[in-house]
């Protein structure tokens, strides 16, 4: 690329990012919408298409060191790790409270009667690329 290019790139990185990734979310949308990608990559790639795009524009504007600057807030633990832990067990807690209730009130105690479910890899690799692509494009 020319220097030129580069200076631009670098004085309107923002607004060039802000630009491109409704663009790219309606080339994708519109991909879908003709029946060209199915329903995985118009759910899903359009999230790596913006953690792509913004990776280019940084790496292109910043280096490799902007790359590093824009992972490096999500290892900033800026709260007690048990207040992690209490926000995972909360949601967890209340949704069971309220089915025992829903139990006790029907009379159906069928609720004790479940299966513990433990995700296969893949899908919890799923749900962990999810949350850093939502990390990496959204806060970054």
């Amino acid at each position: 690329m020319t220097t030129k290019m580069i200076d631009f790139l670098r004085k309107y990185e923002i607004w060039i990012f802000l630009s491109l990734a409704p663009l790219l979310n309606f080339v994708i949308t519109y991909l879908k919408s003709k029946g060209l990608i199915d329903f995985f990559p118009y759910t899903n790639g359009r999230f790596y298409a913006l953690m792509f795009l913004l990776l280019f524009i940084v790496k292109i504007t910043k280096g490799t060191e902007g790359i590093k600057n824009l992972f490096r807030p999500m290892l900033v633990w800026k709260v007690h790790p048990k207040w992690y832990v209490f926000s995972l067990l909360f949601a967890f807690t209340i949704g069971l409270i309220t089915l025992v209730i829903v139990a006790f009130y029907n009379g159906d105690m069928s609720i004790l009667d479940f299966e513990i479910y433990i995700p296969t890899l893949k899908f919890t690799l799923f749900l962990l690329s999810w949350a850093f692509l939502g990390e990496v494009v959204w806060i970054g």
